[in-house]
């Protein structure tokens, strides 16, 4: 397989996964743990720097509560303080099964993950 179609194939096999991202400061970061991650559904007042774009999604077995988990575990892994909620939503997805075609809804969250500018 060429290199640019093998690229291609697992660009679109990423696009599968449940949970993508887009990197905006390549500044490395410990992973924090997931209790200290806090989530805003609005702009906190302290200022603050956006690192990544992120975005979940859960399969129709989960429920708010573990769509945001996965959020909060997501920004935990890359540093963050904490995760706006900037949209939320529902789409089908259609998934190809032994027999068939199986069609479902799916929920997705996304949001900035952010850190908290220090004083100094």
């Amino acid at each position: 397989m060429k290199p640019a179609l093998r690229i291609s194939v697992l660009l679109l096999a990423a696009g599968c996964a449940t949970s993508n991202g887009h990197r905006l400061d390549q500044t490395p970061r410990r992973p924090r743990s997931p209790e200290s991650v806090r989530l805003y559904f609005e702009d906190p007042k302290l200022p603050y720097e956006v690192i990544s774009f992120i975005e979940v999604s859960a399969n129709p077995s989960e429920n708010q509560d573990d769509l945001q988990k996965k959020l909060i575990n997501k920004a935990a892994r890359i540093g963050g303080d904490a995760v706006i909620v900037r949209s939320e939503d529902e789409y089908t997805t259609t998934t190809k099964t032994g027999d068939g075609y199986q069609s479902g809804p799916r929920r997705r969250l996304a949001g900035d993950v952010i850190v908290f500018r220090r004083a100094g």
